[in-house]
């Protein structure tokens, strides 16, 4: 579709350019243009001013069979209605890196570390693997990591697994283990996978049930 531009004053065509040639304003500040139809980019466009719908709710970006990939900006102000994954996660400074599923209690040489202790009431939660959403999302340090604090994760256990058991902390570094009779501030959720064998594994479970 061809674009229609109505300008004030009207725009300007260069001899010998079939193109519709950018418009030309009196006052740049505030002069505007409307576009009847579809408007196409070759190169990347660059806004100096606002760019917004002519009322509340009227335009969207882009729809759901063309999606932009990634939108950088400061500040969203609206309402989120879906999101891919499933945990909701903080950033925290940790003592070294740790692999997504290591159960990290508070404490070590910085904010968190892995947990080394059956049933520790210090238990933070589980390394995130792919958070929906990632609060502190600006913590600088040696070792930032993403901790899921609800939702599901996947979460390393040693030990046999049924769905619903409750999870805590265990005494193998990062791991977690069943214990269906936790004492206060000890769970970190219930699992959603089951896993028959007794040796080390992940499965997915719901961190901050309880």
């Amino acid at each position: 579709m061809i674009a229609c531009i109505i300008a004030k004053p009207p725009a300007r065509v260069p001899n010998g350019c079939p193109c519709i040639a950018p418009p030309t304003f009196a006052n740049q500040s505030t002069d505007d243009f409307t576009i009847n139809g579809g408007l196409s980019f070759g190169v990347n466009a660059r806004l100096e001013s606002g760019f917004l719908p002519d009322s509340n709710g009227t335009l969207s970006l882009g729809s759901n069979g063309a999606r932009f990939n990634t939108i950088y900006a400061n500040v969203f102000n609206g309402t989120a209605t879906q999101a891919q994954y499933a945990d909701l996660a903080e950033n925290y400074l940790g003592d070294a890196a740790y692999e997504p599923g290591t159960v990290l209690v508070f404490g070590g040489e910085a904010e968190v570390t892995q947990t080394d202790k059956k049933g520790d009431h210090r238990v933070a939660g589980v390394v995130t693997t792919n958070p929906a959403h990632l609060m502190n999302s600006t913590l600088e340090g040696d070792h930032v990591i993403g901790v899921a604090l609800t939702g599901r994760v996947p979460c390393k256990v040693i030990g046999k697994v049924t769905k619903g058991d409750m999870i805590v902390t265990s005494a193998i570094p990062g791991y977690a283990i069943v214990n269906n009779e936790p004492t206060v501030g000890t769970v970190i959720g219930k699992a959603l996978e089951n896993k028959s064998d007794t040796d080390k594994g992940v499965v997915e479970i719901v961190v901050g049930r309880t």
